[in-house]
Order: C-alpha cells, then sequence, then structure tokens
C-alpha cells in the first residue's frame, strides 16, 4: 500500500486553518500571529535571555530579534543587557504585555476547546502525547541534519 502522506498534509491544513483564525483574533489587539508565541512565553519565563527564548520557541535568531523590537515599538516588551553576558539581552514583559497575555490565552483556549470539543477527552490526550512525541522526533532529527549527520 504506497503512502499517501495524508499526516502531513492534514498538518498543513490545521496549521493553515489555525493560523487564520490566531491572525483574524490576535488583529484586535495589534498583535501579529508571530507575536504571540513570544508574548506567551515570556510570561512563563520572566527576564529570560534572548537566545534561550530563540531556543525555547525554535525559532531563529535574527527573526526573534526583529520581533523583540517590534514588540518593544509596541510596549510590549522591554530588553535589558544581561549582566552575566554583556553581548546578550535579557527579555521581560512590560506591564502593558503582562496585561495582554490572558487575552492572547484566551484567544488561544477558545480555538482549541472548540477544535477539541468533536473528540473524546481520551483522544485529545493521546493526540497531546504524540504530537509531544512527534515534535521531539522532528527536533531530534534536525539537530543531527544541523550536524551532517544522516538519521537513521
Amino acid at each position: 500500500m504506497p503512502q499517501t502522506f495524508s499526516e502531513g498534509k492534514n498538518i498543513a491544513i490545521l496549521f493553515r486553518l489555525t493560523q487564520r483564525n490566531y491572525i483574524r483574533e490576535y488583529d484586535r489587539f495589534g498583535i501579529a500571529a508571530h507575536e504571540a508565541p513570544i508574548l506567551l512565553q515570556l510570561m512563563d519565563s520572566r527576564r529570560i535571555n534572548q537566545r534561550t527564548l530563540a531556543a525555547r520557541l525554535n525559532m531563529d535568531e535574527g527573526f526573534l530579534t526583529r520581533t523583540l523590537n517590534a514588540l518593544g515599538k509596541k510596549g510590549l516588551i522591554k530588553k535589558t543587557r544581561d549582566s552575566q553576558d554583556r553581548r546578550s539581552f535579557l527579555v521581560d514583559l512590560t506591564e502593558e504585555g503582562r496585561t495582554l497575555v490572558p487575552e492572547l490565552r484566551n484567544v488561544l483556549n477558545q480555538w482549541w476547546n472548540q477544535l477539541f470539543s468533536t473528540v473524546s477527552a481520551e483522544d485529545r490526550q493521546n493526540f497531546d502525547q504524540t504530537l509531544m512525541r512527534l515534535v521531539a522526533g522532528a527536533s531530534k532529527v534536525q539537530a543531527a541534519q544541523t550536524e551532517g549527520k544522516i538519521f537513521e
């Protein structure tokens, strides 16, 4: 039986539908869809090193820097020099950013609760566990490829 890679197609469709929802909803707050995960992570990780933030979000450091600069102009984050490493910055939410994050979390919760209302709690838990394993596996493959290794 030939593989159709329907999983990849379905993940891509789910991603696009989710992004469209986020774009529409976050626009009300003046936030781009790619900015929200940064703000959400900062709520959970206060005064985090910019490189660590990039790694946690699996985000290109240059793209993160540009996005942080935009968020800084919006008054949602602040960057300070890292006293441990003067070449690095620590990033944190401003008070305005802290006020906004619960609204962003609400957007996420509403979307995912609507999606998962069509499946059982067990299916949702299995999906989450499988997705975490896939992300871990993809990260492992990507790291091996970056090191020039063939992953088996």
